[in-house]
């Protein structure tokens, strides 16, 4: 999925130069080019980012969870916490098809920022913010971290930071059920940019 090109000194996802995803497409676009191996059409992007919306709000059981947490937990412990949680009550927690693999990665992309958002707000004694469908995904982030969103150019470096650990922290939902939160990192051929956007 990711490669280094030693020839170009350029980090590639799916034949694709880093750095010209960065500058051109948004965190979204590149989790649906790491899932599905190419960018998306308007009409799929436009699908994927609805579905990812849909999905964001924590269940009533997952935030009571999170309230749980120590206040000196560590961010990594809530977050493996609350993605386990997650597998534990997704109703089809043992199937394994790709339908469902891809269901409960697009679930987990939705709900992450929110547990994680969730857990930072609670650490330091304030209450959660729910998420709005109306953000894009490092908009929503901001408003349910800091209860606002900064300057485009704030949001788009963190979409670039996120665009930029993407291709090494496993966005591709694995193909069995126990390992559905486990980092992945296989490697692809190369392609040359830029592709239709059709």
């Amino acid at each position: 999925m990711s490669k280094v090109m030693p020839e170009t000194n350029s980090l590639t996802y799916r034949g694709y130069a880093v750095q010209d995803l960065a500058e051109r497409c948004s965190f979204e676009e590149v989790a649906w080019l790491l899932w599905y191996g190419d960018l998306p059409t308007r009409a799929q992007l436009a699908a994927f980012i609805g579905e990812e919306r849909a999905r964001r709000r924590l269940s009533a059981d997952l935030m009571a969870l999170v309230r749980l947490f120590p206040r000196g937990a560590h961010p990594m412990d809530a977050i493996r916490t609350g993605v386990s949680f997650l597998g534990m009550e997704d109703p089809d927690t043992w199937a394994a098809d790709g339908v469902a693999n891809l269901r409960k990665g697009l679930d987990m992309l939705a709900k992450a920022p929110a547990i994680v958002a969730a857990a930072h707000r609670l650490r330091r004694g304030q209450e959660p913010i729910a998420p709005r469908d109306d953000l894009g995904f490092s908009a929503n982030f901001f408003h349910m971290v800091f209860g606002g969103v900064p300057a485009p150019e704030i949001v788009k470096a963190f979409d670039v930071s996120l665009i930029l650990y993407g291709g090494s922290t496993g966005s591709t939902p694995p193909r069995s059920p126990r390992a559905w939160s486990r980092p992945r990192c296989p490697t692809s051929t190369a392609r040359s940019w830029p592709r239709s956007r059709r």
